[in-house]
């Protein structure tokens, strides 16, 4: 998992956290790269990650 700053700005005023799968969860392709930033945006490559 990571946490940085949105578009380069201050991670204060926006942040965005990107989980990537590992192990076994690996595999699972539709959801191998999850993110959710401080607007309350989340996304997938399928809409079953969340």
């Amino acid at each position: 998992m990571t946490v940085g700053a949105c578009g380069g700005g201050a991670i204060a005023n926006c942040y965005l956290i990107t989980a990537t799968a590992t192990g076994s969860q690996a595999s699972d392709t539709g959801c191998a790269t999850i993110t959710y930033d401080s607007a309350g945006v989340r996304s997938g490559t399928s809409t079953d990650c969340w």
